[in-house]
C-alpha cells in the first residue's frame, strides 16, 4: 500500500479484495468515510485501486488499517482451515 496524500492510498494487485476491505473499514466507529475506485476493466491498470479513508482522528489511520488487515487475514485463515 502506498500513501498518495493524507486520506488517499494506492493498493496494488488488489483484485476483488478491496470491496471487502472497505466494507470492513466502515464497521469501525472511528471511520467517517471510506470508498474506492478501480479503473475500467478494458484499461491497462485494472489490478490497482485507489481508496479514500477519512477518520475522526488522522492519528489513528495506521492502527485502523492494521486492525482491518488483521481481521481480513483472520477470515482468510478460517476459510483456509475449512478447506
Amino acid at each position: 500500500m502506498e500513501r498518495i496524500d493524507n486520506n488517499t492510498f494506492l493498493i496494488k494487485n488488489c483484485n476483488n479484495v478491496i470491496h471487502h476491505f472497505v466494507n470492513e473499514l466502515l464497521k469501525n466507529d472511528k471511520v467517517l468515510f471510506s470508498t474506492y475506485e478501480r479503473k475500467h476493466f478494458l484499461e491497462n491498470d485494472t489490478q490497482n485501486a485507489i481508496f479514500k479513508l477519512y477518520t475522526k482522528d488522522d492519528n489513528f489511520q495506521k492502527k485502523i488499517l492494521d486492525d482491518t488487515f488483521s481481521v481480513i487475514l483472520n477470515e482468510i485463515g478460517k476459510i483456509e482451515s475449512q478447506i
